[in-house]
């Protein structure tokens, strides 16, 4: 008897509230879709129960981090694996001898040379897994909610405690072109093209009022329950969708410092445009500056390091409150290690080490709920370090042709966290 009851309670309660968890009006205003609720950065906020009426929203701040830090995965090194010098004794152009074809992911500190032409293509594969350690898979959140009467009269105020999958892939295309303007300086520009998908599903499981007394919480409806003799269905939402389109276009300067008969040094500043549609995970939304120098060592193995920082202005899906509001994209402070070797004569493998701290980011945490005891997701802000290798090679079938393979590794659950991430990629030097 207490049981049905309990169940009528709920059905009321469950019932009388729309599936939204919802205080951002970007997405959702009054209960109705917005123009922007069909963008992918609205799947989200729209998508949990039951309305947010005070405090923040745990699934629009989940999010702003994914949002924000989806973008900012690195593409592939514009360097050419064949460089030129030109000859003292001949003076002519010839391929500069370099004993490796240069790292895959990073970079090293030659140049092209005047008047040649670099193209490649390129594909990357990135599938998300967790959030600061949370599994993407099972997020568990609460929200307050308010227990009101068949008239509509709000009799008391309780808590939903859900829970959430998120699934999010990125096919990621890149075309790429460096000219080298003088012997030691050259221009680069990298066209990355996306295809996003992204789906979810939330799930109410547990629900608590305090007039409910001893009873404590109790479980959402089940599909093998009743009231009065009639089935309920769960309280289940799932949504998903899929964005295609350009990324934020990067242009490259880079120009050598030192070029002795085995060490050389460059300086770089990329510098990312806002084309991709934030809205739809295709961009940042905001520009970005990211100077650096590269070092390497000509020979058979050939090691390289980079240095540099990854300045962000400010975007409208890196907000703590949800997309459209304005917030501050992540800076970050990189430093890369890695090497290169030429195993036979057409093939280089390469390996590196990437190193990032990245400041003031959007970070998700876990919290209990002290009345109800539900745990449940927050957002904050705070820097961390992050951890990446990069294994791959280069082939070179014939003439200045290079075919490319790289796998790239995440070590640890510090932000954003992706799968192992493979990239094919084909280029040609003119």
């Amino acid at each position: 008897m207490i049981r049905n009851t309990w169940l009528g309670i709920c059905l009321l309660v469950l019932g009388c509230l729309p599936l939204c968890a919802q205080t951002n009006t970007f997405c959702q205003a009054n209960g109705q879709a917005t123009a922007h609720a069909k963008n992918l950065v609205c799947l989200l906020p729209n998508l949990g129960f039951p309305p947010v009426t005070s405090g923040q929203d745990p699934i629009a701040g989940l999010d702003a981090a994914i949002a924000s830090q989806a973008g900012l995965f690195p593409l592939a090194s514009p360097a050419s694996g064949i460089v030129y010098t030109t000859d003292p004794a001949l003076q002519i152009t010839a391929p500069s001898g370099t004993d490796s074809f240069g790292p895959v992911m990073f970079e090293r500190g030659e140049t092209l040379h005047h008047g040649k032409m670099f193209l490649a293509f390129t594909y990357q594969n990135f599938q998300f897994s967790n959030m600061d350690g949370m599994n993407l898979k099972s997020i568990p959140a609460y929200f307050p909610a308010p227990l009101t009467n068949p008239s509509g009269q709000v009799i008391d105020y309780g808590f939903v405690e859900t829970s959430t999958r998120i699934d999010l892939k990125i096919n990621q295309f890149a075309v790429y072109a460096t000219y080298g303007i003088t012997d030691r300086i050259d221009v680069s520009v990298a066209v990355p093209f996306l295809d996003v998908k992204l789906g979810a599903n939330s799930s109410c499981e547990n629900v608590y009022f305090p007039s409910t007394g001893p009873l404590g919480p109790q479980p959402c409806f089940t599909t093998n329950q009743t009231v009065n003799g009639k089935p309920v269905t769960v309280q289940y939402r799932s949504s998903s969708s899929e964005s295609t389109g350009i990324g934020d276009v990067v242009l490259r300067a880079k120009a050598g410092l030192w070029q002795g008969e085995h060490l050389r040094v460059a300086a770089a500043v990329d510098v990312r445009l806002k084309t991709g549609n934030e809205l739809n995970f295709l961009g940042t939304g905001a520009i970005g500056v990211r100077p650096f120098v590269a070092a390497s060592w000509r020979g058979r193995v050939a090691p390289h390091a980079d240095f540099g920082f990854q300045w962000n202005g400010n975007s409208d899906i890196a907000s703590i409150n949800g997309p459209g509001v304005t917030g501050k994209l992540p800076n970050n402070l990189f430093y890369v290690a890695g090497a290169d070797a030429r195993v036979v004569k057409r093939l280089t493998l390469s390996a590196d080490y990437l190193g990032e701290h990245v400041f003031s980011v959007l970070r998700e945490g876990l919290q209990t709920e002290p009345s109800s005891g539900f745990s449940g997701i927050y957002t904050g802000s705070g820097s961390f370090n992050t951890n990446y290798i990069t294994v791959g090679g280069k082939v070179n079938p014939v003439g200045n042709l290079l075919l490319t393979a790289n796998v790239f590794f995440n070590l640890d659950n510090n932000g954003l966290h992706n799968k192992p991430a493979p990239m094919v990629g084909i280029s040609y030097t003119f």
